[in-house]
């Protein structure tokens, strides 16, 4: 059963417009920035703009696509996830999703894997035209993985609050702007507490987590954190349709 409702999601999500102009506005973006970072890096290895350090291609472009791709899916999923449960209450199928002979676990799980599988897409999309320059240099792969793994953990933990916060409420647009606004919060609460000399913000931070895989760094405590997070907030979206199924 879950793999049937990935299934449906899925053609949910590529039946859409919605679906459809998010695929076409990143690959825009990521195109552009592409060219221009690459133009950019020629620019320097020619002496014709200065730089601090000598950088290597793979970080040069590494660090712009990847920075800028986490942003673009901060704006992308609460857009994609709005739909997934608060669209189901407003058109009141959520009863019968309730009462069919399927559990709560793979209901949300087949919709978090769903959302996460369309986003993969995307992702794929930006390593593989990465990938492409090591067809005239060589590029560090590793570089490349530790970024990847970062944005993976990044758009779970994003797809995994943004379905909890969907389920809150009937109306898919205010789904989608409470959730642009608790990820802003996530990735910036050390900002908000930056006068104060506890370190518990900064650790709570999904920007500073996400530091060391820009680098290219592996950290155990970080990926345990995204790993947490993503679970927590599956398990509040399952004990939420559980109260919702029982209480109505």
């Amino acid at each position: 059963m879950l793999f049937q409702v990935i299934r449906k999601e899925i053609k949910v999500l590529f039946a859409s417009y919605i679906g459809w102009g998010i695929l076409a506005m990143f690959a825009l973006v990521m195109g552009v920035l592409y060219t221009q970072s690459l133009s950019e890096y020629m620019q320097v290895m020619l002496g014709h703009v200065p730089t601090v350090e000598q950088i290597g291609l793979t970080k040069y472009i590494g660090a712009n696509m990847f920075s800028a791709a986490s942003l673009l899916m901060l704006m992308f999923i609460p857009l994609l996830s709005m739909r997934l449960l608060a669209e189901e209450q407003k058109n009141l199928t959520m009863a019968f999703m309730l009462s069919a002979p399927i559990s709560l676990a793979e209901i949300v799980l087949g919709k978090f894997l769903s959302l996460l599988s369309f986003l993969m897409l995307m992702l794929a999309y930006l390593v593989l035209i990465i990938c492409i320059l090591n067809l005239w240099t060589d590029i560090d792969f590793g570089y490349i993985f530790a970024n990847v793994l970062g944005l993976v953990l990044l758009i779970a933990s994003f797809s995994a609050i943004s379905l909890f916060i969907s389920s809150l409420t009937r109306q898919p647009i205010l789904a989608a702007t409470l959730s642009f606004l608790v990820l802003i919060l996530f990735l910036f609460v050390d900002q908000l507490f930056e006068q104060q000399t506890n370190t518990i913000w900064a650790s709570l931070s999904m920007m500073q987590r996400y530091k060391s895989f820009a680098v290219g760094l592996l950290n155990t405590a970080d990926i345990a954190f995204y790993v947490l997070v993503s679970g927590a907030f599956i398990f509040f979206t399952i004990r939420k349709l559980e109260h919702q199924r029982v209480y109505g």
